[in-house]
């Protein structure tokens, strides 16, 4: 958005910009995948008024065309569906209002704001650069971690929500092909649950867990810690759970 009045117009860009939000690899609670449902644009006068107009014109899954006619806009956007929360469940939603002073600027400003909030991870590919995102909050502790030929890591571990109430989903991502073993300790080294163990081909895997210990029982809040193990590499995250 910019503004066109035809004399003396306020300089510089500004926007939106979609970072993440929940998401569920099987689409049962959130979508499997970070996007945009609905983005409506209004005219100030035209605008819906209510609760009730508003929620259904973000409900519509249509995407309006940037405007170049200047005028005052309302915008309306939305993300999901969601369309379960358990009481004590949360959902996340980040986005960030970006400005520049030409709309390349923005645009840069954009890129740089969501390299910011995910992290980056670079791999070379016959002399260009690929890009692999992690997100910033699930950053890998690596021990002894190996590479592929593809000169990414052996194995990679990431966890979201963190912290998390009551379920935690869990991605990984194994170079390479033999036994690999997923668990979970406390503070304190103890085992709490083993969620993978035995035999995989070289694949990723996702997976949720449930805040259970291997005997069926809830876990109390705290501090846990993930370990991935696969052909002497070991990946670790932790993790936090609030009830």
């Amino acid at each position: 958005m910019h503004d066109g009045a035809a004399s003396n117009p306020v300089e510089g860009y500004e926007g939106w910009l979609l970072l993440g939000h929940t998401t569920d690899p099987a689409g049962i609670y959130a979508p499997e995948e970070v996007g945009v449902n609905a983005y409506r644009q209004f005219y100030a006068a035209a605008s819906p008024n209510n609760d009730t107009a508003q929620y259904l014109a973000m409900s519509t899954k249509v995407i309006d065309p940037p405007s170049v006619d200047p005028d005052d806009y309302r915008i309306l956007t939305s993300s999901g569906p969601f369309p379960t929360l358990l009481p004590g469940e949360s959902l996340k939603y980040q986005a960030a209002l970006v400005a520049g002073g030409t709309l390349e600027e923005l645009k840069s400003n954009s890129a740089e704001m969501m390299a910011c909030f995910r992290g980056r991870m670079f791999e070379i590919d016959g002399g260009a650069v690929r890009v692999h995102w992690i997100p910033v909050d699930e950053a890998i502790v690596a021990v002894n971690p190996g590479l592929h030929p593809s000169g990414m890591p052996e194995l990679a571990l990431t966890a979201h929500p963190n912290p998390f109430n009551p379920r935690l989903e869990i991605r990984y991502t194994a170079n390479q092909t033999g036994l690999l073993r997923l668990q979970v300790f406390d503070v304190r080294g103890r085992l709490v649950r083993t969620l993978v163990n035995g035999s995989t081909p070289e694949s990723e895997g996702r997976m949720f867990w449930d805040g259970l210990n291997d005997q069926g029982r809830s876990v109390a809040s705290g501090v846990y810690q993930l370990k991935l193990e696969s052909g002497g590499s070991l990946v670790e995250r932790r993790v936090t759970l609030i009830r």
